[in-house]
């Protein structure tokens, strides 16, 4: 290489390579993120797929962190529900503990 003893691949090779440490061995996954308001019947959407929430948060903000295989639902920094990630259109994931008095489903 034109001005230098060595190659890059050396210099990687001889002073740099030892400092670095192994990849962790569960791989980092990418969440989107989404603001929503629980509606009266204690559910949020999303993508028309509708998730539970307890009914403690109807009408208050949440945040809705997913991925390919999870849905997070948290308001301020309390996680409240996780579901399993449907992307089924206009059908309901839902939890016991979450429903309404006097209703046992969506």
């Amino acid at each position: 290489m034109a001005g230098r003893e060595v190659s890059r691949k050396e210099m990687f090779l001889h002073g740099e390579k030892d400092y670095l440490r192994p990849l962790p061995v569960k791989r980092y996954v990418m969440k989107e993120r989404k603001l929503m308001t629980v509606g009266k019947n204690s559910y949020v959407s999303l993508f028309k797929h509708h998730y539970s929430v307890p009914k403690e948060y109807i009408g208050k903000r949440v945040t809705i962190l997913y991925d390919a295989d999870t849905v997070e639902i948290c308001c301020g920094m309390n996680l409240v529900a996780t579901h399993d990630r449907c992307d089924i259109p206009y059908t309901y994931s839902w939890k016991k503990e979450h429903n309404l008095p006097g209703h046992y489903g969506p």
